[in-house]
């Protein structure tokens, strides 16, 4: 039985603990009970990737040559990211970096053509913001649709959970305005996605991608690419320090 406690002036306590007989004694000074602490699960299940996004930007949104860029995301609320290792023999990997945000990418709920300037989307996840037209013209909201960059201005939510993209500036970072069937796959070009340069070697033959959980290796999805090569260009243009020339 705790019989006294003693707080020193450094901060120790001292207990004094004393023997007793069975028999009835007065109730305890203070109430003991048990501590409710709350329990942090280390080891939660995090879910998988969902089917990711792989393309080749223009070379003049790359930082290197034969630039590939990858992003995916988990429906799980417990998802954390995960490693991104590619092969071009499927038996020897080499780590190509690590997904750490959920990419925002979905497809087109409607033909966009040429002339368009303004698009509707279905979104994975996530949510757009509305910028002003110069951060649309410089690039600051940019988008990637099969082969075409281009940047919005003004982000909408609508009734049926799609989102309208308005203010549009087609065919930027050297590509061309095209016309794009509805389902087509669209991304929004950040922080979020992957980037890595592949050798030459690895140019127009299978590529093998495997993406493993970071908090579960056992838990990968595996996807395959053919590559195109892509170079940077050399000279910067004197009268725009921004763009390039060939």
């Amino acid at each position: 039985m705790i019989d006294s406690v003693t707080e020193a002036t450094n901060g120790v306590l001292t207990f004094t603990a004393i023997s007793r007989a069975k028999g009835v004694y007065s109730e305890a000074e203070y109430n003991v009970h048990e501590n409710e602490r709350p329990l942090i699960d280390f080891n939660p299940d995090p879910g998988t990737c969902e089917p990711p996004m792989i393309f080749q930007p223009p070379a003049l949104m790359t930082d290197a040559d034969n630039e590939v860029w990858l992003g995916t995301w988990g429906k799980n609320p417990n998802w954390g990211g995960c490693s991104v290792w590619g092969s071009d023999t499927n038996e020897y990997y080499r780590k190509l970096g690590t997904i750490d945000y959920r990419a925002r990418y979905g497809t087109l709920a409607a033909p966009l053509e040429i002339e368009d300037t303004s698009l509707e989307m279905i979104l994975n996840q996530g949510d757009f913001t509305s910028a002003d037209a110069t951060s649309a013209k410089n690039g600051d909201t940019v988008m990637y649709i099969d082969g075409e960059a281009l940047s919005y201005q003004t982000a909408e939510l609508l009734d049926n959970g799609h989102w309208k993209l308005s203010g549009l500036v087609r065919g930027q970072f050297g590509s061309d305005p095209e016309y794009h069937p509805t389902g087509t796959q669209i991304a929004r070009c950040d922080e979020a996605f992957l980037r890595s340069g592949l050798k030459n070697a690895y140019m127009a033959r299978p590529f093998i991608l495997n993406l493993p959980l970071l908090m579960c290796l056992a838990a990968w999805s595996s996807h395959s690419l053919t590559c195109r090569p892509i170079r940077l260009f050399q000279n910067p243009c004197r009268s725009c320090p921004r763009m390039w020339r060939c």
